[in-house]
């Protein structure tokens, strides 16, 4: 929630997402990183790179 301050701008409280089973969420969210992060290194690995031509001429 925000609120004007005049002149000072805006003001924002935080506001965080509790949750009365974050012990039980850890390894899940932990298996989802790791899961996101396999598929991530697959695509990236499969990527075929192209080398750039060097278009520059050699000084004389």
């Amino acid at each position: 929630m925000c609120a004007h301050k005049g002149s000072q701008g805006v003001q924002c409280a935080e506001n965080s997402l509790k949750h009365e089973r974050g012990e039980e969420l850890l390894p899940l969210l932990l298996a989802y990183r790791d899961a996101v992060n396999r598929v991530l290194e697959e695509l990236w690995n499969s990527i075929e790179w192209k080398k750039k031509e060097d278009t520059r001429e050699e000084a004389v």
